[in-house]
């Protein structure tokens, strides 16, 4: 990551770097043995270094050689934590800070604080919220001096966050399909129309991947938009020909356009200490997110600059109907013009950024409000820009749990009906890398007739409803068998969303360990339209008696002859016979009570028995799976319409034995 995520958390968000202490890790202390203790202490003087500097991707790496030596040292604990905190994994984070804390309730005075701070991150508000009022209630007259605002600031947000869980989201979101998120930042995604790539910060460098069959190609740095400095992009027009840059240690705006041979010539420096720019459809306005003028609100503001006689006046403070005493950063216009969208760390977040939207006519700003927990996290929401001419779909970074690490780019549908919608862009074929969700243990699967786009969200829970699982939810084109999408639900979130672009034949299964997959089909015709579906899901442990329903095992009218759309979901099931190698199953065939009974039984046996060989033949020993044919005899719905007839035709995994 280098030095990309340190200097943005050190200029744009003194709330969170300026608490933490800095205990000291004394030489006796830690090396407790003689081996070793050379490299351990190296990491701890590396590791303090970079901590002091904010550089903790640098600071993770070293203090991570000195717990190799030695994990029981709580001021080495500590700033291990809180340098996961910034940069790495917050679960990890979370177990440093109360690992420091058993060992040493004393090692510092805000551990207590930190250790909110990373429940906070994982979106565990109300437990972040106890951990901050204990903390509260242990401060002296120098601690609440340094802490007490902060975590006022904090709880607000945890109360913020819980209230946000009950409501339905606002805007969803999923990591970009393709090779551009790595282990380090990406940051500030923009959308090119004219070639559909996306360019974004990386490393100190601006890089592009073009859209590539629902996904984004390898990225290739964007050579003449780059300097020695830190670089990301921040805006570009609807045409694809101009951009604007940032340079992110001055703070400087730069203007680039496209020449005729599709090289971008730099035009010069526009703005200084300013990170951000965005125009109105006419360019008769412009937002710029700056620390420049003596107006300021908070740290970072928005301001607006409106165009009299082709000319730009002086930028005007948009007053405290959108700016805080905090930072409000990469505000965008949306929707017409008539919203604003930005990211702010004060009370409207739940975390360190959050991404807000805020009406405006005229001028003036109006109601502002959270986008939501199916964009916003606990942790870092930052960047987010509609793609140019739509008003639902963007992208934006995020630093949340589920990602390959610090800045990930995540694409953004929003839920809500803009006044206007456009016809789709050439990147709306992106809609494949979306995803996050599945169905319920025999459930009617719910077949998808009428949706250009269809989103599905629910939880994941057991079969009880009562403990959110951690989960992996795959979506397969059940034509050419491959992936098309395939995500994490952790259990602490526990909810999901995932979304279908029309025109294919999905194959949706739900796994978690211990039980029972789940499978659902949606096949979605290419003419649909616009639908979303909650739907929850409660998944069945590997005990004798539970069954699942094949949803994605497919015959032919009257055939008995598996269609090859089938085999993905029989090679999950048989995968399950790996997994658990004592395990006995039963596969039945089931039919509607159209027709002759003797006939039905017939053919759902021979279609029982068609899977049962396909599972032999991956292996497994036959002894092992059971084959049994009920024909119209077990219905788990009414035959007295289509819809119920449908249903009643299918083939079950009932577990036998374990």
């Amino acid at each position: 990551m280098k030095k990309v995520f340190y200097i943005f958390a050190l200029t744009c968000m003194p709330f969170l770097v300026s608490a933490q202490e800095n205990p000291k890790i004394k030489k006796k202390e830690f090396l407790t043995t003689d081996a070793g203790k050379k490299e351990a202490w190296k990491g701890v003087k590396q590791g303090n270094k970079f901590y002091k500097k904010g550089d903790y991707e640098k600071a993770t790496e070293n203090y991570s050689k000195a717990l190799d030596y030695n994990e029981m040292y709580a001021p080495l604990l500590y700033k291990a934590g809180i340098s996961e905190s910034f940069y790495g994994s917050d679960d990890l984070a979370l177990k440093h800070l109360n690992d420091a804390y058993d060992f040493s309730s004393n090692v510092a005075f805000d551990c207590q604080y930190w250790v909110g701070v990373a429940k906070q991150h994982l979106n565990r508000f109300e437990d972040a919220k106890r951990d901050f009022d204990d903390c509260a209630a242990t401060l002296d007259e120098k601690g609440k001096k340094k802490l007490q605002n902060k975590i006022l600031l904090r709880i607000t947000q945890c109360d913020l966050g819980a209230g946000l869980k009950k409501i339905p989201y606002k805007a969803v979101s999923q990591l970009v399909a393709g090779d551009i998120n790595t282990a380090t930042d990406e940051i500030a995604p923009v959308f090119c129309n004219l070639d559909s790539s996306l360019f974004y910060g990386s490393q100190q460098d601006i890089y592009y991947a073009k859209a590539v069959n629902g996904k984004f190609d390898s990225p290739q740095s964007a050579g003449g938009l780059n300097s020695k400095k830190n670089d990301y992009p921040a805006n570009m027009n609807l045409n694809g020909k101009e951009i604007f840059t940032c340079r992110k240690d001055k703070k400087i705006l730069h203007f680039y356009k496209k020449t005729e041979n599709s090289q971008f010539r730099g035009l010069g420096k526009i703005m200084k200490k300013t990170i951000s720019i965005s125009f109105s459809k006419d360019s008769s306005s412009v937002l710029v997110c700056t620390k420049k003028g003596k107006d300021l609100i908070g740290g970072y503001d928005i301001f607006l600059v409106k165009k009299k006689k082709g000319k730009y006046l002086k930028p005007q403070n948009l007053g405290e109907a959108i700016n805080s005493g905090y930072d409000e950063v990469f505000a965008t216009f949306g929707n017409n013009d008539t919203v604003i969208y930005f990211a702010s760390n004060g009370q409207m977040s739940v975390g360190e950024f959050d991404i807000l939207k805020a009406s405006y006519r005229n001028g003036k700003v109006g109601k502002t409000e959270n986008l939501g927990l199916g964009i916003n996290s606990g942790t870092f929401d930052n960047y987010f820009q509609l793609s140019p001419g739509e008003e639902r779909i963007g992208y934006y970074s995020s630093k949340q749990k589920g990602g390959k690490g610090g800045y990930d780019i995540y694409k953004v549908l929003l839920l809500f009906k803009p006044h206007i919608i456009l016809p789709p862009l050439p990147h709306y074929e992106l809609s494949a890398d979306w995803m996050k969700e599945p169905p319920l243990p025999l459930e009617d699967p719910q077949i998808i007739k009428t949706m250009r786009l269809t989103v599905v969200k629910g939880k994941i829970t057991d079969y009880d409803g009562e403990n959110c699982l951690t989960a992996q939810i795959t979506v397969t084109d059940n034509i050419t068998g491959k992936t098309a999408q395939q995500i994490n639900v952790d259990k602490d979130k526990c909810e999901y969303t995932v979304m279908l672009p029309s025109g294919k034949n999905y194959g949706f299964t739900v796994s978690s360990d211990g039980y029972f997959f789940h499978s659902e089909n949606f096949d979605i015709p290419k003419t649909s339209n616009y639908q979303e579906i909650t739907k929850d899901i409660k998944l069945l442990p590997m005990d004798p008696g539970s069954k699942v329903v094949l949803n994605n095992v497919f015959f032919d009218t009257g055939k008995s002859d598996l269609r090859a759309e089938s085999y993905g979901e029989l090679d999950r099931l048989a995968q399950i016979f790996k997994l658990y190698p004592n395990i006995v199953i039963e596969v039945s065939g089931h039919t509607d009570n159209l027709g002759n009974r003797q006939y039905n039984i017939q053919l759902s046996q021979k279609r029982a028995e068609a899977v049962r060989e396909y599972i032999i033949s991956q292996g497994i020993e036959p002894e092992r799976i059971v084959a049994k044919g009920y024909g119209p005899d077990i219905p788990r719905d009414s035959n007295a319409t289509e819809e119920g007839r449908q249903n009643n035709r299918r083939v079950e995994a009932k577990i036998l034995s374990n």
